[in-house]
């Protein structure tokens, strides 16, 4: 009996070593994809701790096909342009080299050591080619309309110019891909990563051709499918997506459990100005509304105070204003009474409300779109600044439509609108003939004629800002802000802009949940 038990002792060992033997070999476990399977089972299993994104699964992922900002965001990862813009929209160059400029065009010589992710040298072809397609996008024309055409040298691309603006070369940020390749799914791209599926859905992993010297720590990213904003801002907030880029469009800014740093834009919020109108013809008026204006009370309170002052037409954060004094009209209630007493606008005796000359008041209607509520709040504002000055402001909040037919049938004084600056700093939205922002501007006036001598650099920035001051064809208003939320769990160094919203992917390092 006794042999028997000690014979049992002995197996039961046996097999507590085999275990232990065969647990410590085995492999990770790996999810397998089944009907079954959930999605969040699936993400959890496959993704955790891991820098996860969102993209639209019903949508391309082509730069130059997909209507998607999500998408088209996820492509600055993929491809890279001749030059990436940094904080200051000041062009620093990746694929270029070097630019020269002659009177109508632009020389930009390449970086001879930029390779595909195929393994193929980036030519001057190539970059010929991805111009032409990035002409005929819908997104990226308007980013190239200063340019006419491209041409291919050796080791150089040739750029003709339709107006010669003087910073052209910031607008030369489109994707650069592989020639043939434009309208497959992916095209082949020279940027850091590369975008690759499995079973297990989209990753981008490092494009071990990339040349643009930056230490990876992210050498894998997640994608993730979403169906909406808002279901990136719940997926954020439940762990199942890392980073979310929004441009705050619809002037709604939500607070979520998450980080947060917010993102300049080169949208430019300013109050139009009809100069057909009987009132709005004269400048002193124009000047006393731009003075009344608190345009830092403003930016703290409109946009839910997601934007920034705008003291002259162009974005604070350009690299070219850096360097001047301040030659802002700044705001000043008591100046701007005083300039309307002087064109003689003052209080009836029987009236201490509005001003009048010549026993008329002075009356102004004012025009908003509704879509925006952080527009409407900010032309609330405006209206209320008016009125503090003795100007009657109507204020008509319209439907979109109805909005943009008052502004082509000129039935306005002012209106508040808002328009996207390429990087470039190009106001010929507003002063060229037809332009997109050009409502009541007329394009002969002193200030197009002084922007144009600017663009193209015959005379400095300081000599048209003290025009555009003096005749306020526009009054700007502020410059709106996006806003880059980020799970807890990831630190990064730097910050990110518009053009490149995960600029500092590379940086990224996901900190592992306990």
């Amino acid at each position: 009996m006794k042999k028997y038990i000690a014979l049992i002792v002995a197996l039961c060992v046996v097999l507590v070593a085999l275990a232990f033997i065969s647990k410590k070999d085995d492999p990770e476990p790996v999810t397998q994809l089944t009907e079954e399977t959930t999605e969040a089972e699936t993400t959890e299993a496959v993704i955790e701790n891991q820098i996860i994104l969102g993209y639209y699964e019903d949508k391309s992922l082509n730069p130059y096909l997909t209507d998607s900002p999500a998408n088209r965001n996820l492509s600055t990862l993929i491809y890279d342009g001749l030059y990436v813009l940094d904080e200051s929209y000041s062009p620093q160059p990746i694929i270029a080299q070097s630019s020269e400029r002659l009177t109508g065009r632009i020389t930009v010589y390449l970086n001879s050591d930029i390779y595909f992710s195929s393994g193929s040298p980036l030519t001057a072809s190539d970059v010929v080619y991805s111009f032409n397609i990035a002409k005929q996008s819908n997104y990226y024309s308007s980013r190239l309309a200063s340019f006419t055409s491209a041409s291919a040298g050796t080791d150089s691309v040739v750029f003709s110019l339709a107006d010669d603006s003087a910073y052209a070369e910031s607008c030369l940020t489109f994707p650069i891909v592989q020639a043939g390749t434009a309208q497959n799914d992916i095209p082949v791209g020279s940027g850091r990563y590369v975008l690759h599926s499995d079973a297990n859905g989209k990753f981008l992993s490092v494009n071990e051709n990339s040349t643009r010297s930056e230490t990876m720590n992210t050498d894998k990213i997640y994608l993730t499918p979403i169906t909406s904003d808002a279901s990136e801002l719940y997926l954020l907030q439940t762990g199942d997506l890392s980073y979310f880029f929004d441009d705050l469009s619809d002037g709604q800014y939500t607070k979520i459990g998450a980080n947060m740093l917010r993102v300049p834009l080169n949208n430019l919020v300013y109050l139009g100005v009809n100069s057909s109108s009987e009132v709005m013809a004269d400048k002193a008026i124009r000047k006393a509304i731009s003075l009344a204006i608190d345009k830092t009370t403003i930016a703290e309170s409109a946009y839910n105070g997601m934007c920034r002052a705008a003291h002259t037409p162009f974005n604070p954060d350009w690299y070219v204003l850096s360097p001047l004094q301040t030659t802002a009209q700044d705001f000043s209630a008591v100046k701007a009474a005083q300039t309307l007493e002087q064109a003689g606008y003052v209080y009836a005796y029987d009236n201490n409300d509005y001003r009048s000359k010549n026993f008329e008041f002075l009356e102004i209607t004012m025009l908003v779109n509704e879509e925006s509520a952080g527009r409407v709040s900010c032309a609330e504002l405006i209206r209320d600044s008016l009125k503090g000055l003795g100007i009657d402001v109507t204020l008509y909040i319209l439907p979109f439509e109805d909005y943009t037919e008052a502004l082509t049938e000129g039935d306005y004084d002012i209106y508040l609108g808002e328009v996207k600056l390429p990087a470039s700093m190009s106001l010929s939205c507003f002063f060229a003939e037809n332009g997109s922002a050009g409502y009541g501007i007329d394009s002969a006036s002193t200030a197009a004629a002084a922007f144009s001598d600017f663009s193209q650099g015959k005379t400095d920035i300081s000599t048209f800002i003290k025009v555009f001051n003096e005749e306020m064809p526009f009054i700007p208003i502020c410059y709106r802000d996006g806003v880059a939320y980020y799970s807890r769990e990831i630190s990064f160094e730097g910050s990110v802009t518009e053009y490149e919203p995960f600029l500092n992917a590379y940086s990224w390092e996901i900190t592992a949940n306990d």
